[in-house]
């Protein structure tokens, strides 16, 4: 089941922070991504070169998440693409075959945590109205994956649920503006050892 969300920006003094911090990886045209577990979920921050895409930005846009095989992405205009896909099997990747694997991670619930737990994949994030802000050079997007509430009490049970953050898989930006589709396409790992609360955790990415 999917569901229309709106989601708001972070603080600023948070998002200069972590795109510091954040391995961001380029793709030809300047679509750049930087990825981060922390929020509750995994955290996609994305942006592009206004001289090649354009300018756009929508100050509160319309986000569409969607979660497990079967999602269908909305598109028109300028629109934003992200998926996080799975590496816990055999044949995990971008290839229409592999692209169902399992996403492994940690949850927190309540007041424990479960240091190794599965959900289904892939997870997505979607934005027909594209980019929240744009300064005349770059547009510029914070969004972050959801899980089904049923994928959450999969996790937690009758606990509360209160994050979910991805070891590593295989990380998706997609840009359309009517006529072509940009990738940015990584593989991200992050260091989970110690984790107990909602704390941000770089990923560490190699571009594809």
């Amino acid at each position: 089941m999917s569901k229309r969300v709106m989601i708001g920006l972070f603080a600023l003094g948070l998002v200069a922070l972590v795109w510091t911090d954040t391995e961001a990886g380029c793709s030809p045209g300047q679509l750049c991504g930087g990825w981060l577990n922390g929020s509750g979920y995994p955290t996609g921050i994305v942006t592009v070169d206004v001289a090649t895409f354009g300018a756009d930005s929508n100050a509160c846009p319309a986000v569409f998440t969607c979660q497990g095989p079967g999602c269908i992405d909305p598109s028109s205009g300028i629109s934003l693409h992200l998926r996080l896909l799975g590496n816990a099997g055999k044949n995990c990747g971008f290839s229409p075959s592999d692209e169902t694997c399992p996403i492994e991670g940690v949850a927190l619930c309540g007041t424990s945590t479960n240091k190794k737990v599965t959900i289904d994949g892939p997870l997505f994030v979607d934005s027909n109205d594209g980019f929240a802000q744009t300064d005349d050079s770059t547009n510029s997007a914070n969004f972050r994956f959801q899980l089904e509430t049923a994928e959450q009490a999969n996790l937690c049970g009758t606990d509360t649920f209160k994050a979910f953050f991805a070891r590593e898989g295989f990380y998706e930006i997609r840009v359309d503006n009517g006529t072509t589709s940009t990738f940015n396409r990584q593989f991200c790992t992050s260091d989970l050892g110690g984790i107990t609360k909602d704390d941000i955790r770089v990923l560490h990415c190699k571009q594809l």
